[in-house]
């Protein structure tokens, strides 16, 4: 959400200024000139609708007009923050006292995310991250002789499975 709905607004951002500036030659006015309100484009007592701009632009009702937003270091400036997620993890762990195996008995996860703007989405953000955690660290091992890769497949490579994360 932070960076993708960033590159949304530029891209609505970018529609809106394409739509005055369509408009305003409709109007044969500035740009200065023309507003929008409630899916219409006014300028001074003028009135069009998106699909007169659409008509007036491509000589008919269709065509498309497109915004576009990017994702990247012109998006950021001394007033955006570096983008970081404060959180925590706790695990309980079993121990084999006779093998010295470890069991992941539970974690639990805490993130302090700003504004959920969609809480099952950060949830299950969170759930993957910590899925991926437990990955790296009680399973996941490239296994080299040399320079030969011994596991480069999912059949050899281990990854958690569901059945491995604690209930």
């Amino acid at each position: 959400t932070t960076v993708m709905g960033r590159a949304v607004q530029a891209a609505a951002q970018d529609l809106k200024r394409q739509l005055r500036s369509l408009s305003a030659k409709a109007f044969g006015v500035t740009v200065g000139k023309v507003r929008l309100s409630e899916g219409r484009l006014l300028a001074d007592e003028k009135v069009m609708s998106f699909t007169d701009v659409l008509e007036c632009r491509f000589g008919e009702v269709a065509g498309e007009i497109v915004g576009r937003g990017t994702v990247g270091p012109e998006m950021v400036d001394r007033k955006t923050p570096v983008l970081w997620e404060v959180g925590m993890g706790v695990a309980e762990l079993g121990v084999d006292r006779d093998t010295g195996a470890l069991d992941l008995v539970s974690y639990i996860s805490v993130a302090d995310v700003g504004k959920a703007i969609h809480p099952q989405h950060c949830v299950a953000q969170e759930e993957g991250a910590a899925m991926m955690g437990i990955g790296h660290t009680f399973m996941e091992q490239m296994v080299h002789d040399d320079y030969q890769l011994l596991n480069p497949n999912l059949i050899d490579y281990r990854v958690p499975k569901f059945k491995n994360l604690p209930a």
